[in-house]
């Protein structure tokens, strides 16, 4: 595998401040965690560790909020979104691992497997070839 150009993972999302044993600790005792949002709603996708920690995507809400109360807006969608791209270095690698495993297949001889496997494969290479250059 080629040298990946985009941030290394693991990437996470996480709309609160703190860790989930400092979020619980605020909720035991009355308090509502601080929310790692913008004002406009924006959620943060972070790579890294301590003074490594960087965000890599901002996520917009996806629905109407009173403006400069983004932050105190639930968002199902933009938190959704966040999750997803969070997981994408993961996503990626195990698609990687996935299609290593299958790397007897000549992609012109898949229609040759069951095609419920022929269709895992397709989807499989267009997903990385989508995420890599």
């Amino acid at each position: 595998m080629a040298k990946s150009l985009y941030t290394p993972g693991p990437w996470d999302y996480s709309p609160y401040v703190g860790t989930p044993e400092e979020i619980e600790q605020a909720r035991k005792h009355g308090m509502e965690p601080i929310r790692m949002l913008s004002n406009d709603g924006q959620a943060t996708v972070m790579a890294g560790a301590g003074d490594d920690h960087k965000p890599v995507a901002r996520i917009e809400c996806q629905i109407r909020y009173k403006r400069g109360q983004g932050h105190a807006t639930d968002c199902a969608e933009r938190d959704a979104n966040a999750r997803l791209i969070a997981a994408a270095p993961q996503l990626l690698e195990a698609t990687q691992l996935f299609l290593a495993a299958f790397s007897g297949t000549d992609p012109d001889k898949i229609e040759d497997t069951d095609p419920d496997s022929a269709k895992a494969i397709r989807v499989a290479l267009a997903a990385v070839a989508k995420a890599t250059p």
